[in-house]
């Protein structure tokens, strides 16, 4: 079996074929992400330390307890590879346009955008500008709403989160991919983990149900979500060239 870390580059370099903008540094070294778990503190405090994230094309890992820690999060690059292929098929701006609704950044930005205007209205009465600032203001703090708006990241994090169901079948067994398990990625989604994505416990238990069973009888690289069934393929295949695998039923070259 090969290393961590040997294994991790090799996944990277997995989906680096699939998705070549594809990168992972620091979640620390970013500003966009120090400046996003700011914002998020409030609702969820562990963003900066627990959270893997990825956002234009870069996969950030988060503080490391040890230097090269997150070479033993090997696992994920199935999901955020995953997250790529959305990122690619959407274009940046639109899917993280989209991503980020029902969080509190609209809220911010519409917060920002309405603040001068309100100031200007106020001095300047003529310019009227004051009640548009209410609608620009209005307008973000609907766009925060996780429901109806979170609707694209619970779908995109339901696509991923299926596939860290199916490469936690493959290489630890059945014994990890427990109910308990499967419940406990559930409740991230209701929680502030995500911002209340989807409150609807029931149809994410069932996609992550759905999931485990076709990593059971092997047809999760071809019917989970077909456009990507060449790129789960090649992870399979990466991660049999590695030694990680425990079920061996789940493709045939």
């Amino acid at each position: 079996m090969s290393t961590d870390q040997e294994t991790f580059e090799a996944m990277t370099a997995t989906v680096q074929k699939f998705f070549p903008k594809y990168k992972v540094t620091a979640k620390k070294d970013s500003w966009l992400h120090r400046t996003i778990g700011w914002i998020l503190k409030p609702f969820n405090p562990r963003y900066m330390v627990d959270f893997w994230t990825y956002f234009g094309n870069n996969l950030v890992y988060p503080e490391e307890s040890y230097p090269g820690a997150h070479f033993r999060s090997w696992d994920v690059q199935i999901h955020e590879g995953t997250h790529a292929g959305q990122e690619k098929e959407y274009t940046t701006p639109l899917w993280g346009s989209l991503y980020l609704l029902g969080t509190p950044v609209p809220g911010i930005v519409g917060t920002l955008v309405a603040l001068p205007l309100l100031i200007t209205g106020l001095l300047v009465p003529a310019f009227l500008s004051w009640w548009i600032s209410l609608i620009v203001l209005g307008l973000g703090i609907l766009l925060s709403s996780p429901v109806p708006f979170a609707f694209w990241r619970s779908e995109w994090e339901l696509q991923d989160y299926g596939t860290s169901v199916a490469i936690a079948y493959w290489c630890y067994g059945e014994k990890v991919v427990t109910d308990k398990r499967i419940e406990e990625m559930v409740s991230i989604f209701a929680t502030g983990s995500y911002f209340w994505m989807n409150v609807f416990k029931s149809r994410v238990r069932k996609r992550l149900f759905k999931a485990r069973q076709m990593a059971r009888d092997g047809t999760f690289i071809t019917k989970w979500e077909p456009r990507y069934s060449k790129f789960y393929a090649a992870c399979y295949l990466t991660l049999k060239d590695q030694g990680r695998l425990v079920s061996k039923n789940a493709y045939s070259e």
